[in-house]
């Protein structure tokens, strides 16, 4: 497998998993494993490639997690009930591109042409190679190609038409595992030498850290020409990425598994301790902390103001609980804390809830918390001989 772009590197939480042992048992940072699309990937994938609104990946099995990411290849599994569901989603998802008027944009974007009746297969090759292509995140191989054309013949003996051979190529596809995972080839296995990956594992490297999809037109054209390593381009590239729309996933996926924000939605808050705590302030706090991170990722602004910005997203429902003046409208507006005691992410509700206990805060669960997810030093098990605390009454102060 190769390396990183520069010089080779085990992943991370958002990469590809833990580096491997070489022949002498040394870590040999450059190996990577098959890399599974997990489920948000597949479902962000399936609506870039087919234009669908179908979310399969929402009855998939629930994908293993380790140190906070569901995007790590080492810890990933597969079973007999995965592939029998990405086997259903395939046939839904080609069915309905099949069943679309002739002339719907969806259908014409994979049926870019009309078998001939007497010569079919060269429509055919034209239809299945580009929607490898496309599937696969690089160029179809001959011999990959060779094995999609041969069920038109499976079709045919079968008493099917060349549609019908057609929209098996197509399923075979969506199931090929140079689909489902990010493959990364080395060209020379046995070299020891580091050396970067190739330009389309580098734009699938690109597109499903900044937007859990797949590569669009333009980054796999970069890839295509052999630019995308070069620092210019690499940067150019970057920076059309991060203010697209689908660089929202950054937020969702990204900071929402980094910072356990995706618990959320469904983190107990005891409504007597805390009475003004309501649906709007839950839907208040995640909203502002994603508006907070985007602004980030879209200015490219110094790391360190994440924990030092004087600055964050309120609306009126979240401006009443920090004690701020209510902007006007129902929508997040930009406001300055400058004459205020928070600063940076730390301070914000969402961040501050899903650190807390049901009935009170916790210094101890977020220092724990800042010493795991910013500083990589999570401090050892307690004694066993601890007890542990008695919990108050709602509304009662702490012991002493």
């Amino acid at each position: 497998m190769g390396g990183t772009p520069g010089n080779g590197s085990a992943g991370n939480g958002s990469g590809n998993g833990a580096g491997g042992t070489g022949p002498a048992g040394a870590l040999d940072v450059s190996w990577v494993p098959l890399r599974r699309l997990n489920r948000t990937e597949y479902c962000n994938t399936v609506h870039d490639l087919l234009g669908t609104t179908q979310r399969p990946c929402d009855m998939f099995p629930q994908d293993d997690i380790i140190f906070g990411f569901d995007t790590i290849a080492s810890v990933q599994s597969f079973s007999s009930l995965g592939l029998e569901l990405y086997e259903r989603a395939a046939t839904s998802l080609i069915d309905e591109v099949v069943a679309l008027p002739a002339s719907d944009p969806r259908r014409t974007s994979i049926f870019v042409c009309q078998p001939a009746a007497a010569d079919p297969k060269p429509c055919a090759t034209q239809i299945l190679t580009g929607f490898a292509g496309r599937a696969f995140r690089r160029p179809v191989t001959a011999d990959e190609l060779a094995n999609h054309l041969g069920l038109l013949d499976v079709a045919k003996a079968q008493g099917g038409t060349v549609t019908d051979g057609i929209v098996l190529g197509l399923r075979a596809i969506l199931l090929s595992p140079h689909f489902l995972y990010r493959i990364e080839v080395d060209p020379n296995p046995a070299s020891a030498t580091l050396h970067a990956v190739g330009d389309y594992e580098l734009a699938s490297r690109l597109s499903y850290a900044l937007w859990s999809t797949m590569p669009d037109a333009p980054l796999l054209a970069a890839a295509a020409a052999g630019t995308l390593h070069d620092p210019a381009e690499l940067g150019k590239q970057v920076s059309r990425m991060l203010l697209d729309a689908r660089a929202h996933a950054l937020t969702t996926d990204f900071v929402g598994q980094w910072l356990e924000l995706r618990d959320l939605p469904n983190k107990e808050v005891n409504p007597q301790a805390y009475p003004t705590f309501d649906p709007a302030l839950r839907s208040a706090m995640g909203g502002e902390t994603q508006r907070f991170f985007e602004e980030f990722f879209q200015k490219q602004l110094p790391a360190i103001s994440i924990l030092t910005a004087d600055f964050t997203y309120v609306n009126a429902r979240l401006a009443t609980h920090y004690g701020l003046p209510a902007p006007g409208g129902s929508d997040f507006v930009r406001v300055s804390l400058t004459n205020s005691t928070r600063r940076g992410m730390l301070m914000q509700g969402s961040l501050l809830t899903v650190t807390s206990h049901p009935t009170r805060s916790s210094p101890v669960a977020r220092g724990v918390w800042v010493l795991g997810h910013l500083l990589c030093s999570e401090p050892g098990a307690p004694p066993p001989d601890v007890p542990k605390l008695v919990e108050p009454a709602p509304g009662a102060p702490p012991p002493l």
